[in-house]
């Protein structure tokens, strides 16, 4: 069973998620599980290692909460990795029940498990997608915004967002709907911002959101990369 990204830790109310381990702490209000996810050494979810005696979701959620990171994982029942908008939908999500690796020390829930990261998402409770909109721009050839672009035909912007800020970029943008760039210092003024009506192409993997509009024709909706704190 898969768990929806607004699936919240409210209590003990995580026992629908793990039938026989349940997760507990002082700061379930503060995060939320998004899933189980595979993760690899050579194409990692998150970058920045965090280590201590024992572990749990709420020990990690200590180490990573530095009003930067986004996400936090827990993974191999004793690693904690903190991360900015990883790039989720690069690696495949995976049935809850695979993070079935005791947390060290604590042994009351899981902890991903080899190769597999429990992921939860700081965002989430603390404000939103984390993103600035910026505005509309104008691009053409050569590319505004040139970096790592990702052609997905489910692309939502935060999707972008989230790519682009896993390489470490400071801007992201969609365009044509089904397009992302990704971008540095001034770039996304390249050219020049020009009419919101310009950015009218529907976002197709925004179901629930269907008036999000990812970009126009040559048409940039740019967004932060950074997260917003509030």
């Amino acid at each position: 069973m898969k768990l929806p990204a607004s699936s919240t830790l409210l209590g003990l109310a995580m026992v629908a998620a793990f039938p026989i381990k349940t997760i507990t702490g002082d700061h379930l209000d503060d995060f939320v599980l998004v899933g189980c996810y595979a993760d690899s050494r050579s194409l990692r979810i998150m970058f920045d290692k965090q280590s201590k005696p024992i572990m749990s979701a709420d020990i990690c959620y200590d180490l990573c909460n530095d009003g930067t990171n986004t996400h936090f994982g827990t993974q191999f029942g004793r690693e904690c990795w903190c991360g900015i908008h990883p790039a989720l939908a690069t690696h495949g999500e995976l049935d809850i029940d695979s993070c079935d690796m005791a947390c060290k020390g604590t042994g009351g829930e899981n902890c991903g498990g080899f190769d597999k990261m429990t992921v939860y998402d700081i965002q989430a409770v603390n404000g939103g997608t984390g993103t600035d909109y910026e505005g509309c721009f104008r691009d053409a050839r050569p590319r505004a915004m040139p970096g790592d672009p990702l052609v997905f035909d489910a692309m939502t912007n935060k999707l972008c967002v989230d790519h682009c800020a896993s390489f470490g970029y400071a801007w992201a943008a969609t365009e044509y709907g089904q397009e992302c760039f990704c971008g540095n210092n001034d770039e996304p003024y390249t050219y020049h911002e020009i009419d919101e009506g310009e950015c009218d192409f529907t976002c197709p993997g925004s179901s629930a959101a269907p008036d999000e509009t990812c970009g126009g024709r040559w048409a940039l909706s740019v967004y932060s990369a950074y997260p917003t704190q509030l």
